[in-house]
């Protein structure tokens, strides 16, 4: 589906607009215009919310050039559409210096060069604005059942990207935190070039949108949409917001249904820590759950709550894994949690740089220290030891399971008082 929009080259075909003339800002016909303003003040700054067309005589400036560039520049500042003048008795000709202004800034100047009845243009445009708002209403409500429609339905978040992409018909970029770049649909070109159109989109701001996805009080990943045409629409923006919230939704279940499938693993986990498994069958496990098949070092972290697992919820439990997982992986940590009478220790396996793995543990152990949940379960404390992974750490792991021994090799630790 096409975004209704309309834009300074559509209004140009409607009816009055037969005999104009284009004198500056060609390369911005394609703005989108919202509402149309008749003006006849020099001050007009304050009056304009943006994407407005404006139509004037040019009483307001006369034949005073400086006039005229000031209400010009205030029109482009103010992120104005276009600006329509009657060419007569009060503006026989625009300054070179004023089109030489709107050509920098790609702000088109339309000439009228008969008169024509502005109550008509407003009527006529306003009355297909209007329209055209009624037709976004109905066009966001079909999009938010085809989207639920997917969240019922689909196996994985490319279906969701497709299905912007359609009712767009704009580029969608996806990322996940930690992981590559998702481009849909794929680019004919390199790579390289793919990313220098990405790039140079990126910085017009009126040819991307962008929309962060959140859970758990945490960005994990960020949608945007990039057009290669026309401005990015209202209709656009709706449809990225309700985007957003849909993959929310669904890769907070697939985390959720992920935590609970290793909650039932909890057993291995435990006998790993105990030394019981082969290296092998370590790193097979650990490749299973998505963590570098060369992982460089880890590190283990100790959570004490003030009461024991059992009278805790298993939902809110689940719930603060998952919290702790997409924290860390934007990290660059795999998490593998085992949960003991009164704690939950939490394996952390470094995906990064050895060198950073302690300004990155810190950072993560800050976000979890600032969320809410730290104060909504009781937590006692929480304490991180490094070791690299080798199986002599498995002895170590067993210190953990069987007393949670503080000692002075702790990285980092924090006690609720």
């Amino acid at each position: 589906m096409k975004t209704p929009t309309l834009t300074v080259s559509d209004i140009l075909k409607r009816k009055h607009f037969e005999h104009v003339e284009v004198v500056a800002g060609h390369n911005g016909l394609n703005r989108t215009v919202k509402w149309v303003h008749v003006v006849e003040v020099a001050k007009i700054h304050h009056l304009l919310n943006g994407k407005e067309l404006i139509l004037s005589t040019g009483v307001g400036w006369k034949e005073n050039k400086e006039l005229f560039r000031s209400f010009v520049e205030q029109l482009i500042d103010c992120d104005a559409s276009g600006l329509c003048i009657e060419i007569g008795m009060h503006t026989p000709s625009v300054p070179q210096e004023v089109i030489d202004l709107a050509n920098a800034h790609h702000f088109p100047i339309i000439l009228f060069l008969k008169e024509v009845p502005f109550v008509e243009i407003t009527q006529d445009i306003h009355t297909y604005l209007i329209n055209q708002h009624y037709e976004i209403i109905s066009g966001l409500e079909s999009y938010s059942q085809q989207l639920n429609k997917k969240l019922l339905s689909m196996d994985h978040y490319s279906e969701i990207l497709k299905l912007l992409h359609h009712y767009s018909g704009h580029q969608v970029i996806f990322k996940i935190n930690g992981r590559e770049v998702e481009v849909f649909p794929k680019y004919s070109k390199t790579f390289k070039e793919e990313q220098l159109i990405v790039g140079d989109n990126v910085a017009s701001k009126k040819k991307v949108a962008t929309q962060p996805i959140q859970f758990l009080g945490n960005e994990y990943a960020e949608l945007s949409i990039v057009s290669t045409g026309k401005e990015i629409s209202e209709f656009d923006l709706l449809i990225l917001d309700r985007t957003a919230t849909a993959l929310a939704q669904h890769l907070l279940r697939d985390l959720y249904v992920d935590e609970k499938k290793r909650v039932e693993e909890n057993e291995w986990l435990k006998s790993w820590l105990e030394g019981e498994h082969p290296i092998e069958s370590v790193f097979s496990y650990l490749a299973e759950y998505g963590a570098e098949p060369n992982p460089k070092g880890g590190t283990v972290l100790v959570v004490r709550f003030k009461s024991s697992m059992k009278q805790c919820s298993n939902l809110d439990m689940i719930y603060f894994k998952v919290l702790c997982r997409t924290i860390f992986e934007q990290q660059g940590f795999s998490t593998f949690p085992v949960d003991f009478h009164s704690s939950i220790v939490f394996i952390m396996i470094n995906n990064r740089e050895m060198k950073t793995w302690k300004s990155r543990m810190k950072i993560g152990l800050n976000s979890l220290l600032e969320s809410d949940y730290i104060h909504k379960e009781e937590i006692a404390s929480i304490c991180c030891r490094g070791r690299k992974i080798y199986r002599k750490c498995f002895s170590y792991g067993q210190k953990l399971s069987d007393g949670f021994r503080d000692d002075q090799n702790s990285t980092s630790s924090w006690r609720q008082s």
